[in-house]
């Protein structure tokens, strides 16, 4: 959970457009995700669990508002998530790659990459 938080807030701040609501948003979506977590499944993409999570809390804070002007329409806010959660997986999926070629390295190179 720890690991996916920035992940996680700049997913809510993409579908908010404000820092202090995405903040907000990212307590709310913590405190479901330990309340929740027997429903996880083990293996699967911890990630896109939590982000299914954000979108619902981003929508209940919606409709909750009920503010006359919106930022998006829930059918432009389905397609931002849409969006950002694949380029999520994408970096993931890049940074799983780096993760192996840096196990490669000789150890004393891998020293200094932390060093560094």
């Amino acid at each position: 959970m720890i690991e996916c938080q920035g992940q996680l807030y700049s997913y809510i701040l993409s579908l908010t457009g404000n820092s202090d609501i995405a903040r907000d948003l990212l307590q709310e979506t913590n405190k479901t995700i330990l309340e929740k977590v027997a429903d996880y499944t083990p293996g699967s993409s911890f990630s896109a669990w939590a982000s299914k999570i954000a979108f619902f809390k981003v929508l209940s804070f919606r409709r909750d508002s009920q503010r006359e002007s919106t930022l998006f329409s829930v059918e432009k806010l389905r397609e931002i998530s849409e969006k950002t959660l694949s380029k999520n997986h994408d970096y993931d999926r890049r940074l799983d790659s780096l993760f192996h070629c840096l196990e490669q390295l000789p150890d004393d190179k891998q020293k200094l990459l932390k060093q560094r």
